[in-house]
Formats: structure tokens, sequence, C-alpha cells
């Protein structure tokens, strides 16, 4: 826990939470709102009102008992600080989980130690804690019940309700980890027919308990706009290009519409940001689990001790589903090809929709973690070796161990001006989204302010609010605006057809505009809606009584240097 803590330090102040400014700790704060309104029966149950304006949408949280861990704590210390501490919980028990795992495979208490240390450390969980993927982070219930399998196996007699009771708690954490525990569990009942009745017992116990864990979620995401449904615009594992699907399930064609004369294209903009290069990583955290994992799995192969857990987790690597990623980190002239696994996930319901394949590898990386502590029981000079070493390697990922924290900004006036659905500028689902604002930041304000919004979350339908963002990008000046009207639907150009919009306020996110951009906007808002308030960046209107297709204003002088973002208010 106090290895957690320290890598959670900078999202202990004060209105931060963990992970960076584009990662899913906005969609975790707007779920629990949500699930929220449900237990205040402000909603029915399965059912998001706020989002998917004005139709809203069917949803259930992927992770029900991390849900539910967070209310918990949210309602001691308040969301922000409440996810903090689900996460610091959920690292910490990432490394208890792999102690007691080790522990119940024979390791010592120091071999224990360090296969928690080399799991708690390895750059996959901290690139899933970067990205606030909660369900990713749920090694600890997902080692609980690899060691309640172990002693189902191997003891004296089996325990199918402990084995039953763990599976069910890695569903509720993790639906990705427990369909890819069950398929484990069914190749071990067909690889081991010596046992096969407690193989088979453990087989059929698992998918039990992952289809009761997981009936709620696949009853939710089985209407017409869910990820089971017709109208579903499907990705697959590879992350193929896909094209919008509007409400109503009809495909979006995303070419140019054609040029009006009364509709001109925005002016021209040169960007004025620097050429910054990416940040420097090293090579090895391309791996599926990080350098040391992979060591400790080649070590172990030379270790009677070690050798079963080795090549379990090499064999778990290499079936996929992107068996290639291993040696092109390495620097080997390795082609792109997929393992066995990719063809679960093309035909398993809901895998079907995973867009990062590397999520369900956390099993290799327990394995890891696990022959590194058995290799380290009898030989005490591997303990001083490999722990130096998963630190170091994290230290290159992330400097300091500390991982990243975001400034949740809530000025109360400016939510609390809100009411009824609302629009946030710049906003919006691809490709008309900013690439300035964070992804999900949208959701955090629907569930702050308790307001309704056209944001799809993950369904990709045509969001309603398109026309409006194509419209203030265009008014704006905004390089976003000439992909918008690409793609946008005939905007409206009367008094008339704005009013009738089924939007009340508008949010503008006034820190996320260049200076010019900002005081075009203003002066067209300024003529056409009246300001409720503004602070810390943001400013809320009354929606606007009027929507022209006149040519925007002029644009302003260069901004000077260093004055990109524009002031929090005036």
């Amino acid at each position: 826990m106090g290895l957690a803590a320290w890598m959670l330090r900078a999202s202990l102040s004060s209105g931060h939470f963990p992970g960076g400014a584009n990662s899913e700790g906005w969609g975790r704060l707007f779920v629990n709102a949500q699930v929220a309104r449900w237990l205040r029966g402000e909603a029915p149950v399965g059912f998001a009102d706020l989002l998917a304006w004005p139709t809203g949408m069917s949803f259930w949280p992927t992770d029900p008992l991390t849900q539910l861990v967070q209310l918990a704590a949210t309602a001691i210390v308040g969301d922000l600080a409440g996810l903090t501490v689900t996460t610091l919980a959920w690292l910490s028990l990432a490394g208890v989980g792999p102690y007691l795992l080790a522990r119940t495979a024979g390791a010592s208490r120091g071999g224990a130690f360090l296969a928690g240390l080399v799991v708690q450390l390895s750059p996959f969980l901290a690139r899933h804690a970067s990205d606030l993927v909660l369900e990713v982070l749920a090694l600890g219930p997902l080692a609980l019940a690899v060691a309640a399998i172990l002693r189902h196996v191997t003891g004296p007699r089996p325990r199918p309700g402990l084995v039953f009771g763990a599976i069910l708690g890695v569903a509720l954490t993790s639906p990705y980890y427990a369909v890819y525990l069950a398929l484990c569990c069914a190749v071990a009942a067909a690889l081991r027919p010596s046992a096969w009745r407690r193989f088979v017992g453990l087989a059929l116990t698992g998918a039990l308990a992952c289809g009761l864990a997981l009936a709620p979620l696949l009853a939710t995401e089985s209407g017409d706009q869910g990820r089971l449904g017709g109208a579903f615009s499907r990705r697959g594992f590879e992350m193929a290009p896909t094209a919008l699907v509007a409400g109503d399930g009809r495909p979006v064609r995303r070419d140019r519409h054609p040029a009006r004369a009364d509709q001109p294209a925005p002016p021209a903009r040169p960007d004025r940001r620097p050429a910054r290069p990416p940040p420097w990583q090293p090579v090895v955290h391309r791996l599926p689990g990080g350098g040391v994992v992979l060591l400790s799995l080649i070590l172990g192969l030379f270790s009677r001790r070690s050798r079963p857990w080795s090549l379990a987790g090499l064999l778990l690597l290499l079936a996929g589903p992107e068996p290639w990623a291993s040696g092109a980190a390495l620097g080997l002239p390795v082609r792109r090809f997929a393992g066995p696994v990719a063809w679960v996930l093309r035909h398993v319901p809901l895998l079907d929709t995973l867009g990062n394949p590397g999520r369900i590898t956390g099993l290799a990386v327990l394995a890891g973690g696990v022959a590194a502590g058995r290799l380290a029981t009898g030989r005490r000079w591997l303990l001083p070796l490999l722990a130096p070493l998963a630190l170091a390697e994290l230290s290159l990922h992330r400097p300091g161990l500390a991982l990243p924290a975001t400034a949740a900004r809530t000025p109360p006036a400016v939510l609390a001006a809100l009411r009824g659905p609302t629009v946030v500028f710049p906003s919006g689902d691809p490709p008309v989204w900013n690439p300035d604002v964070a992804p999900k930041e949208v959701l955090f304000i629907a569930g702050r302010a308790g307001v309704p919004v056209a944001y799809d979350y993950g369904r990709l339908r045509t969001p309603a609010d398109l026309p409006v963002q194509a419209r203030l990008a265009g008014i704006s000046g905004c390089p976003i605006g000439v992909v918008a009207r690409r793609t946008a639907p005939p905007l409206p150009d009367s008094a008339t057809a704005w009013g009738a919009l089924p939007f009340d306020s508008l949010l503008v996110l006034e820190d996320r505009l260049d200076h010019a951009e900002l005081v075009r906007l203003r002066r067209w808002l300024d003529a056409h809606a009246r300001l409720r308030v503004r602070g810390g960046g943001w400013s809320a209107w009354d929606w606007p009584d009027r929507f022209t297709d006149a040519e925007p204003p002029p644009p302003e002088p260069a901004t000077p240097p260093g004055a990109r973002r524009a002031p929090g208010g005036d």
C-alpha cells in the first residue's frame, strides 16, 4: 500500500484525480454520478439519462464491484478523493494478490514479496493506471482467483465454492479477465484428462460464475444501440477504421458535403504551436508486460521449480492476441501477426468490440511474477537483483515513480448556472473533436452538473449536437471547423430552426481555445446569447437565439508569444 500511495502521491492533493488529461477518469466520475442517480431513484437502473440526449442510452458499468467501492469512498471523502482511494485500493491489491498467489504456489516469503513487487511495478500496470482503466488494474482479484483454482486442482479435496466465489469476483471487476480466465480453465480441462472431474467441474464453475456476473451487462448491451445490437458500429480488436452510425442505425458517410455558396469555409489559421517531439520511452515498454516480467519468464525456463509458470506465461503471450509485440520491441524483424486469441476476440460477444487487446494479457504478467517468486525461493541473491531492476524500469517509464494526476476544475457558479440539455463546446465525438480537449471531460461535466448532454459513450453514433459543434467551430475559426463541416448534417440557418434544437444552455471551455478563436466566438455570443457566469476558464450562456451563415468576423492579430491559452475570466 505504501508503494501504491507513493505512486499516486500527485493525486492526493485536493481537486485532483489519478490519470492523465485524456484518461478514463472523466468517465469513471460520470459513471459514479450516474449510479448514484439510480440509487436515489432519479433515473431508471440500467439507463443513462444524462447521455445521448435527447433519447438517452442503455448503460451498465463493466465493473460493478469496483463501482460499489468507489461509491462507498465517495460517500466518505467526495468524488475526486473517492476515485483516488479506489485506485489506491486496486493498486495495493495488485501487489498483495500476487504475493498470496506466489505463497500458494510454494514460494518463500521473500520470493512472494518479489512476485508482488514485479507485478505492481510492471509497466503493464503503470500504463493502465495512467489511463485509469480500473478494470485492468484488477490484477489483485485475478491473482486471488488463480490461487483459488490452484487449491481446487492440487488440494486434497476440490473446493468448487471457493473457485466460484473467486471467479465471480473477477467477473465483477474485469469482464476481460473473467472471460480470459474461463477460457484458460477450459483449455486446462482439455489438457489434463487424468484429473478430468476436477477440471471439468472447474470449467463449468467458472462459466457459471462469469454468466451470472455478466448477465446484467449482456442484457443492457442487447438493445438496438447496445454493443450486441445490430446498429452498433463494431471495431474489432484491431481497431479498424469505422463509419459513424446515426441514432436510427443508418451509417453516416464521412465524405465531404457539396460546397454551398452561403456556407464559406472558416478562415485559415496557421498552427502556432511549436512542434514537440513525443516523450522518450524505453523500447521495453512496448513489451506486453515489461522487460522484467519477460526476463523472469525466460529465466524461469532454466529452473524446474519455475518452469511450469514460465511456460504458461510465455504460451499466453504467444497465444496473442498480438504476439509479435515482444519481438518488435526487441528490435527483431517480426511481421505483425495475430495469435489464436485473436480469433476468440472476433467471435465472443462484447470482446469483439474490444479496442485494446493488451488489456487481457494480465494473466501472463501474473505468471511472470510467480516465476520470479519461485526463482527467488532458495536463491536469495535474485531478490536484490530483480527488485532494483523493476524499480529502474518503472522509473524510466514514470520519472520518480509518480503516476500522472489531473486537476478537475469545477467552478460551482458555472455548473450551477446550467439548466436543461447543454452543449459543451468544443466537444463531441470524432472527427469534430478538438485534440486539446480531454475526450470524456464532457461526461464529468454532465455528472457534476446533472444536465443532459449529446455525448454518446462508446456507441459511435452521430451526436445530436454535431451541427452546433460544426457551426461554432466555423464561427470561432477552429481548425476542427474544416473537418466538422465535411461530416455534419445540414446546419440550421434561421432563428426558428436554431430555437427548435433541444438544448437550453451552452457551456464554452474557453481555455481550450486560442485567443483569436475565443475573441471571435465571444463577439458572436455577445450578439446572440446572454452570459450567465464565467470563471475558471469556463463560461455558461443562455441558448443563442440566432444561428446564421454570415461570414465570421475577421481574425484578430496573431497571438503574442506565450499567450496561447486565454485567461480564465475577464
